[in-house]
């Protein structure tokens, strides 16, 4: 039988753990570092390209919101953002913007969430009217519609910016504690951390239920047969039966002699003499 040693177990748990943990990349394609993963491990969900902080929230509309409450947009699984998937606001206009994540504000209040307009940096100034900074308009639930903006002099700014978060993904409710699926990164980063575990216990249990059987057969090989038999005495056993058919035999009707032991006194013996069946038994005294 294939035997997993220890070594070999850890390795599979590592694998399985990495697989379970996406990559994630900024718009540059450079690699994020480990404190970053998907919002969900659902393909079938559009957040499941979008990637957080393990310490961040996700939101529904892509974004990332710190413990805080300060909104970030961050980076994505897809190393080529041109591939769609990715929450692209805030990351092309300058290079700084290509190799970073990008503080974030609303246009409807900061800390608004369920905004869908927005300004990159920490002012909402890019709401104002005239400004000529680029306002961001952005479908409550990533991947859905993204709505026509509303009318106004830099009309042109936020319409193009509309074509710039054109971007797949979907979320579930708009409330910042609970974003699509209800997890922070954090929870989610432990629940693989579970699953990795959970693996690596149950081929550890495995590799224990085998070495038990193994155990088991080699004591029972080992151990000498039992007997039930019970010992008998090595001296000669007498056995007596009945013979079915066989003829009684018939005791002799003669009486034997009685014999007197001797006695220092004088007495008399009395012989009796053998009888037969048609005659008296006849006793002789006898003297000494």
């Amino acid at each position: 039988m294939f035997r997993v040693s220890f070594p070999v177990t850890i390795l599979l748990a590592f694998v399985i753990f990495q697989e379970v943990k996406a990559a994630c990349y900024f718009r540059n394609g450079t690699a994020t570092t480990a404190d970053f993963s998907p919002c969900s491990n659902d393909t079938s969900n559009a957040l499941s390209t979008v990637c957080c902080a393990t310490w961040d929230t996700c939101l529904p509309n892509g974004l990332c919101q710190s413990y805080d409450k300060v909104i970030w947009r961050e980076s994505c699984t897809k190393k080529n953002w041109d591939e769609g998937g990715c929450q692209e606001m805030c990351s092309n206009e300058r290079e700084a913007q290509r190799n970073s994540n990008v503080k974030v504000t609303s246009c409807d209040g900061k800390g608004n969430v369920t905004s869908t307009t927005w300004c990159c940096g920490s002012s909402d100034a890019c709401c104002t009217a005239g400004s000529g900074i680029s306002v961001y308009t952005l479908a409550s639930r990533f991947g859905d519609p993204i709505p026509t903006p509303v009318p106004s002099s830099s009309t042109s700014v936020a319409s193009s910016s509309a074509a710039v978060s054109t971007s797949p993904p979907a979320a579930s409710s708009s409330a910042p504690t609970t974003p699509n699926g209800g997890l922070t990164k954090g929870a989610k980063a432990g629940i693989g951390a579970g699953v990795a575990l959970g693996v690596i216990a149950l081929i550890a249990l495995g590799i224990f239920i085998y070495k038990a059987m193994q155990w088991r057969k080699q004591a029972q090989a080992a151990a000498p047969p039992y007997s039930y038999a019970r010992e008998l005495d090595s001296g000669p056993v007498e056995v007596y039966r009945y013979q079915e058919g066989a003829k009684p035999a018939q005791l002799s009707g003669i009486e034997s002699a009685v014999h007197e032991m001797p006695s220092s006194k004088d007495m008399q013996e009395v012989y009796v003499a053998p009888s037969s069946p048609d005659t008296a038994p006849v006793q002789t005294p006898v003297h000494r």
